[in-house]
């Protein structure tokens, strides 16, 4: 039986690579910006700041995935526009002085109906470095929404140790995620 796969490890956005970087570097410092005591203290300081580094890396980094997916045979357009337009969403909520609150949290719980569809698809359809970015857009998912309810239920979020490890993982994730995202860029 022969499986409809293609192997890719580079697309080509045609963008500027400093577009690329950049926008990694973002992701990196919303992945940083995440940590517990850093994350209250822009959440109460400088709160459009932090909707700025939640949105604009990764929604530029969709958007050259998607416009380097166009040749290929399964590109997902229409999969990372909704990924796109989540993002955006998402910024919105964020935005200081909108209480959107629960849409914010509607938001982040329509997200995996989203990115574990796409990530998937990327692992079913291709090898290389694309399926990579893929599979970690999937343990992201797993990490970022399941991983916080798995420690609160035993009560280590009630400890430090629990919410530096779990701070931790997340961040650690979060960073491969942008680098496998990067490496398909570059």
């Amino acid at each position: 039986m022969e499986k409809n796969t293609c192997r890719v490890d580079h697309i080509d956005a045609r963008v500027p690579r400093w577009v690329v970087e950049a926008s990694f570097c973002i992701m990196v410092a919303a992945a940083v910006s995440c940590v517990a005591p850093l994350r209250d203290h822009i959440l109460t300081h400088v709160p459009l700041l932090n909707a700025v580094l939640q949105t604009v890396g990764m929604t530029v980094m969709y958007y050259c995935m998607m416009r380097g997916m166009k040749p290929l045979y399964h590109p997902l357009t229409i999969l990372w526009w909704v990924a796109i337009a989540f993002c955006l969403f998402g910024f919105v909520t964020m935005v200081p002085g909108l209480e959107g609150l629960e849409f914010s949290a509607a938001t982040a719980a329509f997200l995996p109906l989203i990115y574990l569809p796409l990530g998937i698809l990327l692992c079913i359809w291709y090898r290389g470095r694309l399926a990579q970015a893929g599979m970690l857009m999937v343990l992201r998912v797993f990490v970022t929404l399941l991983l916080p309810v798995l420690f609160f239920l035993p009560g280590w979020l009630d400890h430090a140790a629990g919410n530096y490890i779990l701070d931790g993982i997340t961040l650690v994730v979060e960073i491969l995620y942008a680098w496998a995202l990067r490496r398909v860029l570059v």
